[in-house]
């Protein structure tokens, strides 16, 4: 197999956020089939599904036969393809995006830019947008799990691999998969390189892959129940967050990366869902104007208030405190955190956007639509009582 060098900046996967939370916090990466894929497809899921997944010729011959000794002839819209039945049912894989060296980018100014395109998530999401994942229960939404530091990721993979003795290459692959020209021909000699090249049409998801070889007993035993294998918990080098509906944009340059096109905070929804800094910026708004939307509904600023307080004790254990002052000027609010800092909070909100909604599902504020006076939400002169510090 002739490997080529690749620099990944950044890897991500979209599941529903149950899955993501075992992934993310207990770090099980879940291995599927091929076969199941080409099932997918064959009920119409051209997304996730692929029904040409695992074939490794379109030439028929005694020769290319020969290449796989379960070698069998099938046919997928009205022509014919090679498959190996051992290589779809008996090699686990799992699938990540990918933003590196070899995928699909455009280079500006000296920044590569990769498209997380719309219809690629869509692939996911069944039907689910923005504003009807707030209908669904928290673990019923589709999320996404980002590596920002896949150097990490591979290095904990690669560990393990060789705590058992496993050899690159041969009892395991990590690689960005390549894209095949509709109607060229093609054989992949040495499997399971079949399972590194797909169609042309599914070069959006920039797919990276890493591919288990059975044929080493040690390999099955890592897997607990067939399909997990627990690299423990990914929260130092990756990210859980809202799936982004729309797609997104991914900028790379000098070892930063940077999303456009997508909101990583939320700003509308209920308002125990949303991110502390966010709920700081709606926090300074309310303080230029008297009246707010909420559930559709017209309310005076007081209400959206007594929703503010209440988020920010029953999610974070946070107390509100006013500093009133007679001299025409905006009161100061004071935050006394009872359990976590806010430091510590927005540190971990930056990991998981829904990290102190795990435990706290009782409670659920109104939706909030906007302030009457068009006040952008910014910052907020907001002070943490025990450090007094403006934040």
């Amino acid at each position: 197999m002739h490997i080529i060098p690749n620099r990944v900046f950044l890897l991500a996967r979209c599941m529903r956020r149950d899955y993501a939370e075992d992934m993310f916090y207990n770090g099980n990466l879940f291995f599927n089939y091929p076969v199941c894929w080409i099932g997918m497809g064959e009920d119409g899921d051209e997304g996730q599904g692929d029904v040409y997944e695992g074939v490794y010729s379109n030439i028929i011959s005694e020769k290319t036969k020969s290449l796989r000794k379960d070698s069998k002839i099938v046919r997928i819209k009205d022509k014919p393809y090679l498959r190996s039945e051992s290589v779809i049912k008996e090699w686990p894989c799992i699938c990540f995006f990918s933003a590196s060296d070899l995928a699909d980018k455009k280079i500006e100014n000296g920044t590569f830019v990769y498209d997380m395109a719309k219809d690629y998530i869509d692939s996911f999401c069944k039907g689910e947008t923005f504003w009807s994942m707030f209908n669904l229960d928290l673990h019923q939404r589709t999320s996404m799990i980002i590596i920002i530091r896949p150097g990490e990721f591979f290095r904990r993979i690669r560990g393990l691999f060789a705590t058992q003795g496993l050899v690159e290459f041969n009892d395991f692959i990590m690689q960005t998969v390549s894209y095949r020209k509709k109607g060229k021909p093609f054989a992949y000699t040495q499997e399971p390189f079949e399972l590194l090249n797909k169609e042309e049409q599914f070069k959006r998801q920039q797919e990276f892959r890493i591919i288990l070889n059975p044929g080493n007993p040690k390999v099955l035993e890592l897997l607990r129940e067939g399909h997990k294998l627990c690299i423990g918990s990914m929260e130092e080098y990756a990210v859980l967050k809202t799936n982004f509906y729309d797609g997104a944009k991914i900028k790379v340059k000098n070892g930063s990366i940077i999303f456009e096109g997508s909101n990583w905070r939320n700003m509308s929804g209920p308002l125990n869902e949303w991110n502390l800094d966010s709920l700081l910026g709606l926090m300074h708004g309310a303080y230029h104007t008297t009246s707010c939307v909420m559930d559709g509904q017209e309310e005076g600023i007081h209400a959206l208030w007594v929703q503010l307080v209440y988020v920010l004790a029953s999610k974070y254990n946070i107390e509100i405190r006013h500093a009133e002052y007679d001299d025409d000027k905006d009161d100061n609010v004071f935050l006394i955190p009872h359990s976590d800092s806010v430091d510590v909070i927005l540190k971990n909100e930056e990991k998981d956007t829904y990290y102190y909604l795990k435990d706290n599902y009782g409670y659920k504020a109104p939706s909030f639509d906007v302030l009457y006076g068009g006040f952008p939400p910014g910052l907020v002169n907001v002070y943490c009582w025990k450090k007094k510090e403006n934040i």
